[in-house]
């Protein structure tokens, strides 16, 4: 009720982390967190083993949180950085969708997002820094013949030797793999954010909003996927494509960063990457299962 009374947003829980403004001048920085009382009035409840595992999830989210408040008062920062985001929102020129297709292939890093609908792609969207991606729909906006040269644009793209980022990659290269009209591989799969913080803060969340609010600046944004829930994408539904991308790439500077700094990179190289293609593998060409002794 806090947060809401001041900016007019609820949810505190999932806003937590986010710089924001006031709801009568938009000029008054808010930044809102899980209050300490919370913490005590969960460890009065009954301890069941969820519970204390949100209180440590809380505690572990507060001290975050204070760490990043601390970052924005000493920096000054006074609002979240602006994206450039081009969807079929503001742009409807196949050229300038080829274009940025054309410049990503010669990325050296480049973060990529999938969204999908009952068993087909509806848009792919691309980053490369942290401030501008683009989305590509795949919803009836372009004709056939400009699908096959957007997809034939997507596969060298996803070809080139840049290194290339996600957030639970193993979806996405999934889906592009084995989706009618693609069937696309993915070159120099490097860092998923996901895995990745999982070695880092094996007892914290890995959703790629609480990721977000751990090592960016951005808003909450999350809530933004929820208009879409079909084929008829909106505007929003392509804007919330795009920044997937945008901060799974911001996300990435700094989680690489802390990996290499805490010894923890070779790690992530050696186990994680090379569990992540077999696991990625038996997701495209199934496992076998001896009936008998599962069964048992």
């Amino acid at each position: 009720k806090a947060l809401e009374s001041v900016t007019g947003l609820g949810n505190v829980e999932s806003r937590r982390g986010s710089l924001l403004t006031d709801q009568w001048t938009n000029t008054q920085r808010v930044f809102p967190m899980i209050h300490p009382a919370r913490l005590t009035r969960l460890d009065k409840a009954r301890q069941r083993k969820d519970e204390m595992k949100k209180i440590n999830q809380f505690t572990a989210a507060m001290l975050l949180d204070m760490q990043k408040l601390r970052h924005i008062l000493k920096e000054d920062i006074w609002k979240p950085p602006y994206r450039q985001l081009i969807t079929w929102k503001n742009c409807k020129v196949l050229s300038v969708f080829m274009q940025e297709l054309k410049r990503f292939e010669q990325s050296t890093t480049l973060a990529f997002d999938i969204e999908t609908y009952k068993g087909t792609i509806t848009a792919i969207s691309f980053a490369d820094s942290p401030d501008r991606a683009v989305s590509i729909p795949f919803c009836g906006q372009f004709s056939t013949d400009e699908e096959f040269r957007l997809i034939k644009a997507i596969a060298r793209v996803l070809d080139a030797p840049s290194w290339k980022i996600a957030h639970n990659g193993a979806y996405d290269i999934t889906y592009l793999a084995t989706a009618p009209g693609w069937k696309i591989p993915v070159r120099n799969m490097w860092l998923d954010t996901m895995l990745l913080h999982h070695v880092l803060h094996i007892e914290l969340p890995h959703t790629l909003e609480f990721v977000c609010s751990q090592y960016t600046l951005q808003p909450y944004y999350k809530n933004m996927r929820k208009e879409a829930d079909s084929t008829a994408y909106s505007g929003t539904a392509w804007e919330y494509n795009a920044l997937d991308s945008c901060i799974t790439w911001a996300a990435s500077r700094p989680m690489f960063d802390e990996a290499v700094r805490r010894g923890l990179w070779q790690f992530y190289m050696t186990y994680t990457v090379k569990l992540m293609s077999v696991l990625m593998r038996m997701q495209l060409r199934g496992v076998y299962i001896d009936q008998t002794v599962m069964a048992e």
